[in-house]
């Protein structure tokens, strides 16, 4: 008996021990199920859509136009001290839009288009913004650096000069014009190829008929600055988008006609047809005679008119005054040479060359990688 009483004894035990455990487990499933953090799946309809750059909500109270011009140039400024380059520009394209003749919104566009390295329409900018008012000395002052950079040496040096009457003594303005005097080296808006790729899926049908109706000649010049006004950053531009770049457009052409000066018109004297690419070539054959200062000699005359926009007639100049330790011209003209014929890798290698030599060692490892990359 006894030791039946003993198994039975061990036996409920073991039996309530299992149920303890069984009982633990299930206690403990119930609290982690209770306690578990549901990760909530999210509702497409409760993202939250990134509003479109061209959208001005402190201008919902303001009604008078000239007040809204105020309060755009304001919130231009504080975008552009966030670092919102994107949202700066529109709010100061708006301005332009309200009031073409507001030299400060032309300037501070200049500013954000040269930080997004479009060279001409930030030239384009500064020059209607001194148009407006030509003792506007910062943009004075912009302009002349960025000719520079752009291989208008003789631009450079008459703004530099002008600078120097509002900031006199400044050792940056006051090496600049030392760097550009005496080059004859011009490069004119006309010349200048657009700095922007437009990467942006657009109907060019719709971007003609907006030109037309806008009154804008060339639709690419409408299509160049709505590269500036893809609003919703969707990679295309929209019918809203192409407006918004018309409104600028216009405003650009109508500053430009009040401001260009009347020239009577001379008749031109006939000019002896000139052969640009065989005047290269014998410039060619005088750098590889050893003769650089012919060959300067030959293309020089013809870099302002004819040898504007011909990429061969500036690398070849830029060669021969790198032969001459003209260092500064040459990266000028060989810099043009590139911005017309930027697919040429050679002459990238030979820019970064130069401006290696002149200890410009940022600007020649960006000019080697892209003579690797073309």
């Amino acid at each position: 008996m006894s030791g039946n009483d003993d198994d039975n004894t061990e036996a409920t035990v073991n039996n309530d021990g299992l149920e303890d455990v069984a009982l633990a487990s299930v206690d403990q499933a119930i609290e982690a199920v209770e306690n578990e953090v549901i990760e909530a799946v999210p509702d497409p309809a409760d993202e939250v859509i990134e509003t479109p750059r061209d959208v001005i909500p402190e201008l919902e109270e303001v009604e008078d136009p000239q007040e809204m011009v105020e309060v755009l140039l304001t919130v231009g400024e504080e975008r552009s001290r966030r670092d919102d380059v994107k949202g700066a520009l529109a709010a100061f394209n708006k301005a332009i839009a309200l009031d073409p003749a507001c030299d400060m919104a032309w300037f501070n566009r200049g500013v954000l288009l040269e930080a997004q390295q479009d060279a001409r329409g930030a030239r384009q900018s500064f020059q209607i913004c001194l148009d407006l008012n030509d003792q506007h000395a910062p943009a004075t002052a912009n302009l002349s650096i960025l000719l520079e950079r752009i291989g208008d040496l003789e631009g450079a040096y008459a703004m530099a000069e002008k600078a120097l009457g509002f900031f006199p003594g400044h050792p940056a303005l006051v090496q600049l014009k030392e760097r550009c005097k005496d080059s004859g080296i011009s490069v004119s808006m006309e010349a200048m190829q657009p700095s922007m790729e437009v990467t942006q899926a657009v109907d060019m049908k719709v971007v003609e008929e907006i030109a037309e109706e806008a009154g804008i000649e060339d639709p690419e010049d409408l299509l160049q600055e709505a590269v500036h006004h893809d609003h919703d950053e969707d990679a295309s531009l929209s019918v809203d988008e192409l407006k918004s770049a018309a409104e600028v457009v216009v405003a650009q052409q109508e500053i430009i006609r009040e401001t260009e000066t009347e020239v009577p018109e001379v008749p031109e004297p006939e000019v002896q047809t000139v052969d640009i690419d065989a005047l290269v070539e014998e410039a060619t054959d005088s750098i590889k005679n050893g003769d650089p200062k012919a060959a300067l000699a030959l293309l020089k005359p013809h870099l302002k008119t004819i040898g504007a926009q011909h990429a061969g007639a500036w690398r070849i100049a830029g060669g021969a005054m790198a032969r001459l330790d003209l260092d500064n011209h040459a990266i000028a003209a060989m810099t043009h040479a590139q911005n017309l014929e930027p697919g040429h890798a050679p002459g990238w290698f030979n820019l970064g060359s130069v401006q290696q030599r002149s200890d410009m060692t940022q600007e020649a490892i960006g000019s080697y990688k892209r003579a690797v990359e073309v």
